[in-house]
């Protein structure tokens, strides 16, 4: 008797043991699968062009006084933000490109934190930063 409880136990171990590793893997999978690799002008489109902008709709939100509503795409342009010092700029050097890239990066963070919090005043300074520097990377680094 007491070597088939020792033999189920032994058993749900390493059953056990299996599962938390193919667990681990899966985790290590779907991180892979989520470092996203995209371009300075997808993270632009998807952040400050058109209606559907995050940008535009973070600025809506907070004219409207529905801070809640500028939650969700201040986090998805903060995520994306955080993406654009990894990406490569079509022209510029690339001491430029990580400062203002980095910045970016920085103030998308910041917009997304005060959003959360719902500090009305910090999301509008927020706003003002990244929307004050827009032209010192453009010109140094859109193409056409």
């Amino acid at each position: 008797m007491l070597r088939v409880m020792t033999k189920v136990a032994l058993a749900s171990v390493f059953g056990l043991c299996a599962v938390m590793f193919a667990k681990m893997e899966n985790v290590g999978a779907q991180e892979k699968k989520e470092e996203k690799k995209l371009t300075t002008k997808q993270i632009m489109g998807t952040g400050h062009k058109g209606a559907e902008a995050l940008f535009g709709k973070i600025q809506a939100a907070v004219k409207a006084k529905k801070l809640d509503d500028a939650v969700a795409p201040a986090k998805d342009l903060a995520a994306n933000g955080s993406l654009f010092p990894k990406a490569t700029p079509p022209k510029g050097d690339a001491k430029s490109w990580d400062d203002l890239a980095g910045k970016y990066a920085v103030n998308t963070k910041a917009l997304a934190d005060a959003a959360e919090k719902k500090d009305e005043d910090a999301v509008k300074k927020a706003i003002a930063t990244i929307g004050g520097s827009c032209k010192a990377c453009h010109d140094n680094h859109r193409g056409k």
